[in-house]
C-alpha cells in the first residue's frame, strides 16, 4: 500500500497561499466564524460521535426524502467518506468503475489501496456527458463501486433526473453500489437532478460544506446510504479519525 501524492495538491502547496488573487477556486467565498454568528469559548473540546452529532445528522437527512438520521454518517470532508465507501465495498477481489477526469482522490484512494478500477472516460464529443453504453462495457462480473460526480468536477456537466435513474439502474443491474459526489450539486444554474440516494437502495451520495457553503476549514463531509454501509463507515471512522 502506497500513498503518492495528488500532482493538484502539490501544485496548491506551492501557490495557494503565495498569490494574492485566485481565479482558479471552485467554491464559493470562503466565511469566518464571526460570519456564521457563533460563540465557540463555551464549546467543550471533548470526543465527538463517530458518525457525527445525532442533530446534524437529522438535518443533513431532511434534504433526503425518505432517509433518517440512521442514514448518514458525518465525515472529515467528502474525502474520508469516499475514502471509507471504497475501503469497504471494494473487497480483494472486486472492481470499481471511477469516472475521470475527476477530483484526483476518487481514483487515487482506489490507486493507494491496490483496489483493481477502471476509469470511465468522459468525452470533449460527448460534450463530457457520461456514455452509459461506454459504462456497461467496463462492468465486469466482479464490479462492486461505480463512482461518479455530478456536477463534474472539472468539467461541469450535469446529469438529468432521466440520465441519473439510469445510472442507478446499470449498477443495481451489475449487482453494484452507485456512488454519486455531489458536492457542487447546488452551485448548478438549472434545477439539479434528484439526490442520488434518494433514487435507489443501491445509490449513495456524497458531499461537503466546502464548496457551495464556502466552509472548507471546518472539514465537515457527509454520506447518505442504507444503515448497513453507515455502519460500515463507523467501523472504519473508529480507526481512522
Amino acid at each position: 500500500m502506497v500513498f503518492e501524492r495528488m500532482p493538484l495538491e502539490v501544485w496548491f502547496d506551492e501557490y495557494q497561499f503565495e498569490v494574492d488573487h485566485d481565479i482558479g477556486e471552485s467554491g464559493m467565498k470562503f466565511h469566518s466564524v464571526s460570519d456564521l454568528g457563533i460563540d465557540l469559548n463555551s464549546v467543550e473540546l471533548r470526543y465527538g460521535y463517530h458518525l457525527g452529532h445525532p442533530e446534524l445528522r437529522s438535518t443533513i437527512a431532511g434534504q433526503y426524502e425518505g432517509r433518517t438520521g440512521e442514514n448518514v454518517a458525518v465525515t472529515t470532508g467528502a474525502s474520508e467518506g469516499n475514502f471509507a465507501l471504497i475501503a469497504h465495498l471494494v473487497g480483494p477481489k472486486d472492481h470499481m468503475i471511477v469516472e475521470h477526469p475527476t477530483y484526483p482522490s476518487l481514483y487515487q484512494v482506489a490507486r493507494s489501496l491496490g483496489k483493481d478500477h477502471s476509469l470511465f472516460k468522459l468525452k470533449w464529443e460527448n460534450r463530457f456527458k457520461p456514455d452509459f453504453d461506454e459504462l456497461r462495457r467496463l462492468i465486469r462480473p466482479n464490479t462492486t463501486l461505480i463512482s461518479l460526480t455530478h456536477p463534474n468536477n472539472p468539467c461541469g456537466s450535469v446529469l438529468t433526473t432521466e440520465e441519473l435513474k439510469e445510472a442507478v439502474e446499470i449498477a443495481q443491474d451489475a449487482g453494484a453500489y452507485l456512488l454519486v459526489d455531489e458536492t457542487y450539486r447546488d452551485m448548478t444554474f438549472k434545477e439539479p437532478p434528484p439526490l442520488a440516494a434518494t433514487v435507489g437502495e443501491n445509490a449513495i451520495s456524497l458531499s461537503s460544506m466546502s464548496k457551495t457553503w464556502g466552509l472548507p476549514g471546518i472539514r465537515i463531509g457527509w454520506v447518505v446510504a442504507s444503515e448497513s454501509i453507515i455502519q460500515a463507515v463507523r467501523a472504519i471512522r473508529e480507526q481512522i479519525t
